[in-house]
């Protein structure tokens, strides 16, 4: 049997090597995640996005939705989601023009 003072370092050495393995996990995921987002959406002629206007970053897998100032109709698909291929973030989307309405 192992006496207190064996299992005493035992356990401590498990306790250090938790605690580094633990910081090496921090600094790899701040590493690989560090700085992946997308800057202002897309401008769109005669349409808004639903973002807020001072928001300047956008955290990935963030999506906004467009929609036409009165007067014009929306044509195509109103929506931009924030993605990150091989490590740059972009905006893909929207595929929409807006349309003057003719009375």
């Amino acid at each position: 049997m192992a006496s207190g003072l064996e299992q005493s370092q035992r356990a401590s050495k498990i306790v250090k090597t938790l605690f580094y393995c633990f910081l090496l996990l921090l600094y790899s995921f701040s590493f690989c995640f560090d700085a992946v987002y997308c800057l202002t959406p897309p401008l769109i002629e005669h349409a808004r996005h639903s973002a807020l206007p001072e928001q300047a970053t956008f955290d990935l897998d963030s999506t906004v939705q467009y929609h036409c100032h009165t007067g014009y109709v929306t044509n195509g698909f109103p929506r931009a989601k924030c993605l990150a291929i091989e490590g740059q973030a972009s905006w893909y989307g929207p595929d929409i023009s807006c349309e003057r309405k003719w009375k």
